[in-house]
């Protein structure tokens, strides 16, 4: 159930099995409490609750330290990945990704090392690397004999602006979703990386249908695995569409939610696309959007999100402000 929690139904009986779990931490074996812990603060990420997430992650650290066993290490380094990556410390994001790569190859685990963690996958968007992390993976995919899925390559290759392969995976996604609905419900974390691509290339029909069907989530990020504010993303295929007052209120949800729990690089991406859709199509209210604009080019370069940088100083230019 922790797992899958892009499923609106669980998430009142999620929460009050993790209020409930909290007075047993002590009693249980330490296997059996290291997953029931990170689940519960996976859990607590999700739904926006950045301080009980940090809380659980504090009490899993103090209670299993040393940390001698692999999957611990790695889990401790997850999280500090993802706290960093969450309050705009790209550097030593990226540095907690290579020593979660590094445990990974030293104890030959499949797809760990290559997909860098999972939280530093969304380093390579914040940072301009798709194309460097794309040729990895297929030399890995290559050597290995193993894919590393098709939303991780369906995400890299957007990135990297090889957008015909990413919309032939778009496009073998949406039939087989559109012959079995459900199948989507159960993805979570991965179908952000299939709509995120679709923005990217711009494949309507992709952005369309995972838009229909994630937008009565209750969640709001997608926890430590590839880090990002799911309401963004929702705003962003709604822009996509056309559908701008609809877009228009998932960026200002998105704003709250990222000030609320302090997520520094989604704020910024939040703010620059709110003030691309208020330039396209409510003109009137362009002293709002410079105003946000302004915000997100500080940030920008203060987290060297080059990328990002140049996407909003390009609005500036044209602007003349």
């Amino acid at each position: 159930m922790f797992l899958c929690p892009s499923m609106p139904a669980y998430v009142e009986e999620t929460r009050r099995l993790a209020d409930e779990m909290a007075p047993m931490w002590v009693e249980a074996s330490r296997r059996v409490m290291g997953r029931a812990m990170g689940y519960v603060a996976f859990f607590w990420l999700g739904i926006g609750d950045r301080k009980r997430a940090e809380e659980m992650v504090r009490e899993y650290a103090k209670l299993i330290h040393p940390a001698n066993e692999p999957r611990i290490a790695a889990s401790l380094l997850m999280s500090d990945a993802c706290f960093n990556i969450i309050d705009g410390r790209l550097g030593e994001a990226a540095e907690a990704a290579r020593g979660i790569a590094r445990i990974s190859q030293e104890a030959h685990w499949p797809g760990a090392a290559v997909l860098r963690g999972f939280p530093g996958t969304r380093l390579v968007a914040y940072l301009g690397q798709a194309a460097g992390a794309l040729e990895e993976t297929e030399q890995w995919e290559k050597t290995t004999g193993v894919s590393a899925g098709q939303p991780y390559k369906a995400y890299l290759q957007a990135h990297a602006g090889r957008q015909a392969e990413a919309r032939a995976i778009l496009d073998n996604v949406v039939g087989s979703y559109i012959a079995s609905s459900d199948e989507i419900k159960d993805l979570f974390s991965t179908e952000f990386l299939y709509m995120e691509a679709a923005v990217q290339v711009r494949n309507t029909r992709a952005a369309e249908l995972l838009l229909n069907h994630l937008a009565d989530t209750p969640f709001k990020t997608t926890g430590f695995w590839y880090p990002t504010c799911i309401v963004r993303h929702l705003g962003a295929a709604a822009a996509l569409l056309g559908r701008h007052d609809e877009a228009r209120k998932y960026y200002d949800e998105a704003i709250k939610v990222c000030t609320e729990m302090r997520f520094r690089p989604e704020l910024a991406l939040s703010r620059l696309q709110l003030a691309e859709l208020l330039l396209e199509h409510y003109p009137q209210e362009k002293s709002e959007a410079v105003a946000h604009l302004d915000s997100a080019i500080k940030e920008f370069r203060d987290m060297k999100m080059q990328p990002s940088l140049e996407r909003a100083l390009r609005h500036k230019e044209i602007l003349k402000v």
